[in-house]
C-alpha cells in the first residue's frame, strides 16, 4: 500500500519559536481557539486556547488523514518530537499504522483519561494549517459535552477502558433516564463514541457496551424522538396586543427587556445580553454579535421606533455596557419568565413570541418569506444570498418590524396594514 507521506521538508519551528506560540482568535467569534504551527513534512505544535503545548504527527494514506499524539512540550523537545515523527514517517512508509502499533505499547487508560484524549481530539474547537476546522465550534455544547462526562459519568471514571461492562453504562443511565431523559440520551451517546474511540486505539475489544441499537434499546425506554420534543409555547398572536397592553403598564427591568425581546423577534438571551455599543441609534440598528448568534455570523436588527424608545430610556440609567442591566449583572433568563407567571401567562415562553411574530407575519402581512425569515436570523439560500439580502434588505424589514410594534400595540382595532415587501 503506498502512502502519501512526503519526503522531509525544511524545519521551520525553533525552540525559541515553539515557547513563544500561542493560540489562535476565531476570526467568526473573536474568542481564543486552538492552533497549530507546523514544523514541516507532518509534524505540529498543537497550542490549546489554555496555552498548553502538544506535539502532533499527521499524514494521510489513501486519502484519509489520521493524527497521533506524540507527547506535551515541553517535556517533549522539539528535537525529540522530530525524532518521534521521524519513527512514524518510516511506519507509514512500510505500510504500517504509527497509532494501531503504538496503542499496544501505550498503557490502558481510565474512562476518565480516555474521555480527556476523545475531547482534545474530537470535541475541542481548533483551526488547523488548510484553514479547516474541527471539533465542536458552540461554546455551549462543548461545556455540555464536558459536563455530562464529569458529573452522570463519574462513577465510570476510574474504570479501564477494557473493564466497562454494560451493567456499568446503564448504572449511569438509569437514574437519570425518566427524569432528564434528553441528557441521558445524550450522556449515552457520549459515552458509547468514547468506547469506540477506546475500540479503534485497540484498548478494548468485542462490541461497544454503550450502544444503544441491539443493545441498550433492548433494555431502556425509548429515546426522545423529534415528535416527542415540545414546541415553545406560543401566545396566539391575535392575543398579542391585550398582552402587550398589560406588559406595559408593568414595571422594572424584566417587562423592558421582555417587551424589547418581543418586539425585535429576538431569541432571550440575545435580548438579555444586549450592550449599548451593539445600538446605532443614528441608523436604528441593532448588531448582534456573532458570538451571541447560533449561526455564529452578525445578525442585523432594524429597530422600531417603540425599541428604540426603551434603550434611550435605559440609557438614562447608564448608557454603556448592558442595557437591561439587573443588579450590576445580566438578567436572568428566570426573570422573564417569572413575569409571565405573575402576569397569569406561565403557559407561555418568550421565546414562544418568535413564534407568535412569524405566523402573524406570514397570515397577516404580504411581506416576502425571505425578508420574514431574516428579521428571526433563518439563513436563507446561499452565504451570497444572504450577503446581499443583509446589505440590501434594511428598510423591508424595518417596515416590518415597525408594523408587528403597531399591531402589537393596536388592541383597539386589531388591524394590519398590509405591506408589500
Amino acid at each position: 500500500m503506498q502512502s502519501d507521506t512526503m519526503p522531509r521538508s525544511e524545519k521551520k519551528l525553533s525552540e525559541k519559536a515553539a515557547k513563544a506560540a500561542k493560540p489562535s482568535i476565531s476570526k467568526k467569534t473573536g474568542k481564543t481557539c486552538a492552533a497549530r504551527y507546523s514544523d514541516g513534512a507532518g509534524l505540529y505544535l498543537h497550542v490549546k486556547p489554555n496555552e498548553r503545548k502538544s506535539w502532533v504527527f499527521v499524514w494521510k494514506r489513501n486519502k484519509i488523514k489520521y493524527e497521533k499524539g506524540l507527547g506535551a512540550y515541553p517535556l517533549i523537545s522539539l528535537a525529540n518530537a522530530r525524532k518521534k515523527a521521524q519513527q512514524c514517517r518510516e511506519m507509514v512508509a512500510d505500510g504500517r499504522n504509527p497509532i494501531h502499533i503504538s496503542a499496544e505499547k501505550l498503557k490502558e487508560p481510565t474512562f476518565r483519561e480516555c474521555f480527556e484524549r476523545y475531547y482534545d481530539d474530537k470535541v475541542e474547537f481548533k483551526i488547523l494549517p488548510n484553514g479547516k476546522t474541527t471539533g465542536l465550534k458552540n461554546e455551549k455544547s462543548r461545556q455540555q459535552f464536558r459536563m455530562t462526562m464529569e458529573r452522570y459519568a463519574k462513577p465510570l471514571h476510574n474504570i479501564k477502558v477494557s473493564q466497562v461492562e454494560i451493567e456499568d453504562v446503564l448504572g449511569v443511565l438509569r437514574p437519570i433516564w425518566n427524569s432528564k431523559r434528553e441528557t441521558a440520551s445524550r450522556t449515552q451517546g457520549r459515552i458509547e463514541r468514547i468506547l469506540s474511540y477506546a475500540i479503534a486505539y485497540g484498548w478494548r475489544e468485542g462490541p461497544n457496551p454503550a450502544a444503544w441499537v441491539k443493545n441498550l434499546d433492548n433494555i431502556l425506554p425509548p429515546k426522545p424522538t423529534a415528535k416527542s420534543k415540545r414546541n415553545h409555547p406560543a401566545l396566539p398572536y391575535a392575543d398579542v396586543p391585550a398582552f402587550m397592553t398589560e406588559l406595559r403598564q408593568r414595571e422594572g427591568v424584566a417587562a423592558l427587556v421582555t417587551e424589547f425581546a418581543i418586539l425585535t423577534a429576538a431569541r432571550s438571551k440575545q435580548a438579555r445580553s444586549a450592550c449599548f455599543e451593539d445600538i446605532d441609534l443614528k441608523s436604528g440598528l441593532w448588531s448582534v454579535p456573532a458570538d451571541k448568534m447560533k449561526s455564529e455570523i452578525v445578525h442585523t436588527v432594524p429597530l422600531c421606533r417603540r425599541s428604540q424608545e426603551i434603550i434611550c430610556l435605559q440609557a438614562q440609567k447608564s448608557g454603556k455596557g448592558l442595557i437591561f442591566l439587573h443588579k450590576r449583572k445580566m438578567l436572568s433568563e428566570n426573570a422573564p419568565r417569572a413575569l409571565l407567571i405573575r402576569m397569569g401567562y406561565g403557559h407561555i415562553t418568550l421565546h414562544g413570541f418568535r413564534a407568535s411574530f412569524k405566523t402573524w407575519a406570514t397570515s397577516k402581512t404580504n411581506f416576502q418569506r425571505e425578508i420574514i425569515e431574516m428579521a428571526m436570523a433563518h439563513k436563507i439560500g446561499d452565504d451570497a444570498e444572504m450577503a446581499y439580502l443583509r446589505e440590501t434588505a434594511h428598510d423591508k424589514r424595518r417596515a416590518l418590524m415597525q408594523s408587528w410594534s403597531d399591531y402589537c400595540h393596536n388592541i383597539q382595532s386589531g388591524e394590519v396594514v398590509r405591506l408589500h415587501g
